[in-house]
């Protein structure tokens, strides 16, 4: 009897575990906040004369193992971003200076990507595109230990306002799965190869293919009021992104929409 009691409790427990980590595996989870971040104005920016508002900046964010630079001369993206891995505790200086280690994004034509910083969430560094088009945003995921990109995709941007003043809504939401792989969940942007009011049929069933859904997920395209097919569909759609090898991006169950490409 003690050695079912025994077992029963264990299994009890074991099945505790389980839910724990499924639990935490769902969890959201944000940026990394950094342990300390620092802007130098480099003064008024050479390609703003008449605005003596507009300054270059470099800024710098420290985490626990990189530093993340960005230097912005006040054009469409920042000139450059630098990598710089940290070893003992160092924090080098927040300067325009090279790192012997460091890794520049956009000095090297290697890496290069016309943006902005966003976050860090471990070793992923997020840049967003400087525009977007269409209601779409484009961001880029790197390996902040090669500087390698990683994954690039289009999102939704959403602008909300606030205190007169409009900012962009990040609406993405990541998580850690239980292989350990960052997923991302987004309202994903796609370019279809057709317009859906011209064939609306076949180009839902052409599209679905491409977006390579399971089960049908255009089912509303009533906003489309020109039957013109010059245009082609814009395909707002719920997805989920996992980070791996090769990433794999797919449909999942929410809000869909359809637009017309300016």
């Amino acid at each position: 009897m003690r050695h079912r009691t025994s077992l029963l409790l264990m299994s009890f427990f074991l099945i505790g575990v389980f839910h724990s980590t499924l639990k935490a595996a769902a969890q959201t989870v944000s940026y990394d906040k950094p342990l300390k971040e620092v802007v130098v104005d480099l003064g008024h920016s050479q390609y703003r004369p008449m605005n003596p508002e507009m300054h270059n900046k470099l800024s710098c964010y420290y985490y626990k193992n990189y530093l993340v630079k960005q230097l912005d001369e006040t054009q469409k993206g920042a000139e450059w971003f630098g990598i710089v891995p940290l070893k003992g505790g160092t924090m080098p200086e927040c300067s325009q200076t090279k790192e012997a280690n460091e890794i520049r994004i956009n000095d090297d034509s290697k890496y290069v990507w016309e943006g902005y910083f966003i976050g860090v969430i471990r070793d992923y560094l997020f840049l967003d595109s400087a525009d977007g088009q269409d209601g779409a945003l484009a961001f880029g995921i790197f390996d902040l230990h090669t500087g390698k990109k990683l994954f690039e995709d289009q999102y939704e941007d959403v602008f909300l306002q606030s205190n007169g003043k409009y900012a962009l809504h990040d609406d993405r939401k990541m998580r850690w799965n239980s292989n350990g792989e960052l997923v991302i969940n987004y309202i994903r942007v796609h370019y279809g190869t057709c317009f859906l009011m011209k064939k609306i049929a076949e180009c839902r069933d052409k599209i679905e293919s491409e977006i390579q859904a399971k089960q049908p997920v255009i089912n509303d395209c009533s906003e489309f009021q020109k039957d013109d097919s010059a245009y082609s569909s814009v395909i707002f759609y719920q997805a989920e992104s996992t980070l791996k090898a090769k990433p794999q991006t797919r449909p999942v169950a929410g809000p869909m929409r359809c637009a017309a490409a300016e």
